[in-house]
Formats: C-alpha cells, structure tokens, sequence
C-alpha cells in the first residue's frame, strides 16, 4: 500500500489509537514504526499528519529500523506529541 491510500484523519486516528492504548512507550513505539513500515509512510507525512514536530516524532519513534533504508532519515514513522 502506498501512502497517499491513507487520509491525514486516519493517519492521525491511527497514531492517536496507539499512544491512547496499552503498552509502553517502546512498545507503541514499535507498533507505530511497523505500520508505518509496512504502509510506507514516511516520518515527515506522520507529522504532517498528527501535529507533532519531526523532531518530536523522531524523539518518540527512535532511531530509524534497519531495514528502513540507510539512505533516507525520512522513512518510518512519526507518533506523540
């Protein structure tokens, strides 16, 4: 699936169901950088999305996944505020 499949509303609905859930920060975390993997969301487009600050969801996601791509500091994905 491609990111623009996904509106700014479910991005951020999907974001807000995460961080309102169970688990950890890691653990959100986690969830959120592996959604954002797999629908190939980029940081910038979470943040565009939820409200936050790249450098906030950057903070709060981590470093990016191995398997993200060492190229680019843009893939992944960006969650809390």
């Amino acid at each position: 699936m491609s990111t623009s499949q996904f509106t700014n509303k479910e991005i951020a609905d999907y974001v807000s169901a995460v961080l309102g859930g169970a688990g950890t920060d890691a653990e959100k975390a986690a969830a959120i950088n592996a959604a954002a993997q797999q629908y190939d969301v980029t940081r910038e487009r979470l943040a565009a999305s939820t409200g936050y600050g790249l450098d906030v969801v950057n903070q709060y996601l981590g470093a990016l996944p191995t398997n993200a791509g060492a190229t680019s500091t843009t893939t992944g994905i960006v969650t809390g505020k």
